[in-house]
């Protein structure tokens, strides 16, 4: 690769990885079996790669500053204002699971489903500007994508739309950090990780995050909650903790009445019992006091052993 200000990457099923340039109309493609590069000038697309996506059938789109180009593994097409509704810069693109694609535009948001085109602006939607930045698709369908003005004040707004309904998300109504929103992607779990303009990268789900528990705390220990989740007995609701985190010490209260003493169990992630045999008796509130002074950080099971059976509950040592 001969030119060095790269803007966007992308890799196909065939294994090969496609570069674009920043201030060029220009991709490179590299072909693993054959440690080969191969260099295409698309100058119909415009000064500048803004991305590129590639779709189920395998189909490379290349998204420039004045129109689009899809490879087919053989050939290019190419779509500008000669060809298309499609005039001025093409940002990003992203598939439907019945073959549309949904290409943003500075024009608006257009719908593409291999013969006809239909677009969506601030004329016949609540976009905040007809600058489209970002699409994608989720696992329901739903197409989720930016939408900013470039007049003063440059307002923006990320949006949703289900085939015929809109619902707009902005930093007034919704818990999105930025109205303006230059990047989107889903994870597995179907939640929005949001690059925005102002203020960094967000996770975004309006019906409540999903797999992301331990957001707050450090990779490791989110892989010791997934370990030690596994081996958490369905009983757990008859006790509750708090508080959880805990420092110092945790109380565990019963949810029912206990009469007798607890044999407390403290294990680790990995089930190695890190302290046995305290003997504890439950207080006036069906309470109990875990003394966690000398247990390293992690990720614990509180177990209690009682007359009428083991209890457990999950426990995070600050």
């Amino acid at each position: 690769v001969s030119m060095q200000f790269l803007s966007r990457a992308a890799a196909d099923s065939q294994g090969n990885v496609w570069v674009g340039y920043d201030g060029t109309g220009s991709v490179s493609r590299y072909n693993h079996s054959t440690n080969a590069w191969t260099n295409y000038n698309l100058l119909q697309v415009g000064a500048g790669i803004n991305s590129i996506r590639v779709d189920a059938n395998d189909n490379v789109w290349v998204l420039g500053a004045a129109g689009a180009a899809v490879f087919d593994q053989t050939n290019w097409t190419f779509f500008t204002s000669a060809t298309s509704p499609l005039m001025g810069m093409v940002m990003d693109v992203a598939f439907d699971n019945a073959g549309n694609a949904w290409i943003g535009t500075e024009n608006g948001l257009f719908k593409y489903d291999g013969t006809n085109w239909t677009n969506y602006n601030t004329s016949n939607s609540p976009m905040a500007g007809n600058m489209v930045k970002a699409v994608v698709v989720d696992e329901n369908g739903l197409v989720w994508f930016s939408s900013v003005d470039l007049v003063s004040p440059y307002p923006g707004s990320l949006l949703s739309f289900d085939g015929s309904t809109f619902t707009a998300y902005t930093e007034t109504n919704s818990e999105l950090p930025d109205n303006w929103v230059n990047r989107l992607a889903l994870d597995t779990m179907n939640n929005l990780w949001v690059l925005t303009e102002n203020h960094g990268a967000a996770l975004f789900n309006p019906n409540g995050l999903v797999g992301y528990d331990c957001i707050d705390r450090d990779i490791d220990l989110c892989d010791e909650v997934t370990t030690a989740m596994s081996n958490v007995e369905s009983n757990q609701s008859d006790i509750t903790v708090s508080p959880n985190p805990a420092y110092e010490s945790i109380a565990v209260s019963f949810n029912r009445a206990v009469s007798e003493s607890v044999s407390v169990q403290i294990v680790d992630a990995s089930g190695r019992v890190v302290r046995d045999n305290l003997i504890l008796k439950p207080d006036a509130s069906r309470s109990v006091t875990v003394d966690l002074n000398g247990v390293e950080p992690g990720v614990y099971l509180i177990n209690l052993v009682t007359i009428s059976g083991t209890l457990t509950k999950l426990v995070v040592k600050l």
